[in-house]
C-alpha cells in the first residue's frame, strides 16, 4: 500500500497492525473519513438524491438528515411487518433502549441522541467562533 502526498505515491509499505485507542493517527483518519462523508453529502444534494436547506444570504446549503426516519427503520426491524404478517414484539422499548449492563439491546434512542446533539449545538454556539456551524448562523440572522 502507499499514500498519496501532494499528488504523488509514497514508497509502498505493508500494513502490519490496525489503530489502537489514543493513536495520534487516528483522529487524522477520523478526519479523512469526516471529510469524505461531507463529500458524499454535497455530492448526493447535487444530484438530488437528498434533500438540503439554503440558509441565509450567502445560500449556505445544509444537508437535512431525518432522525424520524431511522426511528421508524428501528421499529420495523423490531415489531414491522414481515412477509407473513406481523412480527411478534419478543421485547419492549424500555429494554431495546436500556444498556446492555442491566440486559437491554443498547440501541440509541433517536429522539434523545437528537436532542442531545442539539444542546451540543447550542453550546457550540456560545463557545466556537468559527467553523461552519458559526458561518451558517451568521448568514442567517446577522446577513
Amino acid at each position: 500500500m502507499s499514500v498519496l502526498v501532494n499528488g504523488s505515491p509514497t514508497k509502498e509499505f505493508i500494513l502490519k497492525k490496525g489503530l489502537r485507542q489514543g493513536d495520534p493517527f487516528a483522529l487524522f483518519l477520523f478526519l479523512i473519513a469526516a471529510e469524505g462523508l461531507a463529500v458524499m453529502f454535497r455530492t448526493a444534494i447535487e444530484k438530488l438524491l437528498m434533500e438540503s436547506l439554503e440558509i441565509g444570504k450567502r445560500m449556505i446549503k445544509i444537508a437535512i438528515y431525518h432522525a424520524e426516519e431511522d426511528s421508524e427503520l428501528q421499529r420495523n426491524f423490531l415489531w414491522g411487518w414481515g412477509s407473513e404478517g406481523r412480527k411478534i414484539a419478543w421485547v419492549t422499548w424500555d429494554k431495546v433502549f436500556s444498556s446492555q449492563n442491566v440486559d437491554g439491546l443498547g440501541i440509541i434512542n433517536v429522539r434523545q441522541f437528537n436532542m442531545a446533539l442539539l444542546g451540543k449545538w447550542i453550546w457550540r454556539l456560545h463557545s466556537d467562533n468559527d467553523g461552519l456551524w458559526m458561518e451558517v448562523i451568521e448568514s442567517k440572522y446577522r446577513g
